[in-house]
């Protein structure tokens, strides 16, 4: 299996995960309405964007293959991101 696709579907996961993250904040922020619940609701749409973006780009082109180092190197940045994500739900959840 290629790095590239890897790399969608660790994107694909963490879209999931800040998926769930928004869903959370929102019911939160419905309840609470500070300041705090939303800025994390802006966190998670940022965030989301950021992931479809990437997701978009990684499949629809192959400017990640240009650099063998990026091939590599990203499919490791992208589960540390993950793990974050996994942990930053596993927090907000509780």
């Amino acid at each position: 299996m290629s790095a590239v696709m890897v790399t969608i579907g660790i994107e694909i996961v963490k879209a999931i995960l800040l998926l769930g993250l928004f869903i959370t904040y929102l019911r939160n922020h419905r309840k609470i309405r500070s300041k705090f619940t939303f800025g994390l609701l802006l966190f998670a749409i940022l965030f989301f964007a950021e992931t479809l973006a990437a997701i978009f780009l990684y499949s629809t082109t192959a400017l990640c293959q240009a650099i063998q180092m990026s091939e590599i190197i990203r499919p490791f940045l992208s589960a540390i991101e993950c793990i974050g994500m996994a942990i930053l739900a596993w927090i907000t959840l509780k």
